[in-house]
C-alpha cells in the first residue's frame, strides 16, 4: 500500500481563537499552552497537516480511487458522544477526516484507556477531551508512516473532567509520568489483543504509540493502529 504526496502548499491563515474550558466554579481554564512545532531532522514523522492544509489535501488529492484504498470518515470533534477533541490552537471541527480504522479504535478504546490512566493518578473520570496535533501527515512524511493513511494521531494534552474539576495532563511535561504510561499500556494491550500484533520490543506500553523514548516525540504522543489486523500485513507492523 503506497500513497505518494506531491502536493506543495503555500497557505496563509488567520490565527483562530484558542479553545477554552470552564471548571465547575466558572473559572476559565486555558487548554492550549504550547506552540505548534515541526520535527527537525525527521522525515517519517514530520508535522501533520494543519486543518487548512488537510482540507486542501482532500479537495485536490483524495479522489475516489484513494478513498477505496484508505476508507475514511468524519469525526465530529465537538460533539462525539465518546471522544471530543480539538487541533492545538484551533477550535474543534465537526468534520475531522480520519481513517475508519483509527476512528473505530478510538471509539472502542480511548474512553477505557483514559479512565484507567486517570484512576492511576487518583482521578475519578467523568469525561475527557483530547488536544491533538493532527492526523494526516504533510508532504514530508514517509509513505510508510501511519499518518499517511490516517491511522495515527499526535496527542498534546488529555483533559480529564471529574465531578469537581478539569485536569489537563500535558504530554510535554508529564509524558514519562504514571498517567501516560498507563494510557499507553492500555492502548498497546488493545492493539495486541484486537489486531493480533506482537508486543513491540516485548512491551505493551511501546505498542501502537511513540513517546518520550524517541527524541522526536518529546512534545506529543504519537498513537496509532498498526498494520496487523487479524495477523495480516505483519511485515508492515514496524512502519508505525
Amino acid at each position: 500500500m503506497k500513497l505518494l504526496m506531491t502536493l506543495t502548499l503555500i497557505l496563509s491563515f488567520q490565527t483562530m481563537a484558542q479553545d477554552r474550558f470552564f471548571n465547575d466554579e466558572g473559572n476559565l481554564m486555558e487548554i492550549v499552552t504550547e506552540e505548534p512545532h515541526a520535527h527537525e531532522g525527521e522525515v517519517e514523522h514530520a508535522a501533520p497537516f494543519t486543518p487548512e492544509q488537510e482540507e486542501e489535501y482532500f479537495e485536490t488529492h483524495f479522489d475516489s480511487r484513494r478513498k477505496a484504498a484508505f476508507p475514511t470518515r468524519n469525526w465530529n470533534e465537538c460533539a462525539n458522544r465518546v471522544v471530543t477533541g480539538n487541533y492545538l490552537n484551533y477550535r474543534c471541527t465537526r468534520q475531522r477526516n480520519v481513517s475508519n480504522i483509527l476512528f473505530n479504535f478510538m471509539m472502542e478504546n480511548f474512553d477505557r484507556c483514559v479512565d484507567k490512566a486517570a484512576d492511576s493518578i487518583g482521578l475519578q473520570m467523568r469525561d475527557f477531551h483530547i488536544v491533538h496535533k493532527g492526523i494526516f501527515g504533510d508532504a514530508n512524511h514517509s509513505p510508510r508512516s501511519l499518518h499517511t493513511p490516517g491511522r495515527a494521531i499526535d496527542i498534546a494534552d488529555i483533559v480529564v473532567t471529574t465531578n469537581s474539576k478539569k485536569v489537563k495532563i500535558n504530554f510535554r511535561s508529564d509524558g514519562r509520568g504514571t498517567f501516560y504510561k498507563t494510557f499507553r499500556q492500555c492502548w498497546g494491550q488493545a492493539v495486541i489483543s484486537k489486531n493480533n500484533c506482537p508486543a513491540y520490543k516485548g512491551q505493551s506500553g511501546l505498542t501502537g504509540s511513540i513517546g518520550k523514548e524517541n527524541k522526536n516525540h518529546q512534545r506529543h504522543l504519537h498513537v496509532s493502529v498498526p498494520y496487523c489486523i487479524g495477523g495480516k500485513h505483519a511485515g508492515n507492523y514496524f512502519w508505525r
